[in-house]
């Protein structure tokens, strides 16, 4: 087996922990989330060099951007962030943004479903549009949802897909 195929099942295995932990207290841990990074990168030292570490920290910089801006607009938690991030540094650059932009797509049709399930997708709807048109009001005239109209989504799991997902369809020409 190849260095690929390693980080990729590590990556399958760390998406798997979080997801549970996620799904069972709502927190990913730490201890799970903040070693993926340098120990990335000390394994592509290892294995292609410093140039392969300076790529996977380039990758998980990147991968992490648009996560770390959901976190600092409270729509994401720490520990969703350091995961994906850390798929960049594990699975590169391209796999780790797929991975990303497939937890988001299954993460919003998990919420939507749930939402319909609870009875509560069309008042979440209006209130989605009550949010946005807010962009275009002064500051005095703009209105904020009550706190029980805001829904907690667990990315976890969707992350946990997202990255068996790419990493299926990375393999499937090889099976």
């Amino acid at each position: 087996m190849t260095m690929m195929w390693w980080m990729q099942l590590a990556a399958i295995g760390i998406t798997g922990t979080a997801a549970v932990f996620d799904w069972r207290r709502g927190e990913i841990p730490n201890w799970l989330t903040l070693p993926i990074v340098p120990v990335a990168c000390a394994i592509y030292v290892w294995s292609s060099g410093w140039l392969g570490a300076v790529w996977a920290l380039i990758a998980a910089i990147v991968c992490g951007l648009v996560p770390i801006l959901l976190f600092y607009q409270r729509a994401m938690g720490g520990g969703d962030v350091k995961l994906l991030a850390g798929l960049g540094a594990i699975l590169g650059l391209n796999l780790g943004l797929e991975t990303q932009f497939l937890a988001f797509l299954l993460g919003s049709i998990g919420a939507l479903v749930r939402l319909a399930w609870q009875g509560r997708l069309f008042q979440t709807l209006k209130t989605s549009a009550l949010l946005l048109t807010n962009i275009f009001r002064r500051k005095s005239d703009r209105t904020s949802p009550s706190r029980e109209l805001l829904t907690e989504v667990r990315l976890g799991p969707a992350i946990f897909l997202a990255t068996v997902g790419v990493l299926a369809t990375e393999a499937w020409p090889l099976i």
